[in-house]
């Protein structure tokens, strides 16, 4: 009877491992397939971004000069930015469509915004 009672303790604690590691895995998946936004200020001058998507739009803090951002983003649609320079100028870029595990990147210069979205 001991013997049994140390087989399904040694059986219970393997099955709880074995789910412990899926659970995990299965998680570190869902993180990895989110769709991420990056933004890159290439422009020599502070600028302000927003990035919209759907009938959502992001604010982001004002970007120095070299300066990157970073976040992630749930579904699936088209982001456009909108850069705001200090001078003034307004540009809106051509929307870039993202999907699970999509990265989009947005590029700034002080001439425009250059948008990617690749896997």
């Amino acid at each position: 009877m001991i013997r049994s009672w140390t087989l399904l303790r040694r059986l219970a604690v393997v099955l709880l491992t074995l789910s412990a590691v899926y659970a995990a895995l299965f998680l570190g998946a869902l993180y990895w397939a989110t769709p991420t936004v990056v933004i890159h200020n290439h422009s020599g001058v502070d600028v302000q971004v927003e990035a919209r998507w759907d009938a959502q739009r992001r604010q982001l803090p004002a970007l120095s000069p070299g300066a990157k951002r970073r976040f992630k983003v749930t579904g699936e649609s088209a982001m456009g930015f909108v850069v705001n320079y200090p001078d003034g100028r307004q540009i809106s870029s051509t929307p870039a469509y993202f999907t699970t595990a999509t990265t989009v990147t947005a590029v700034v210069t002080d001439s425009g915004v250059e948008v990617r979205s690749e896997l």
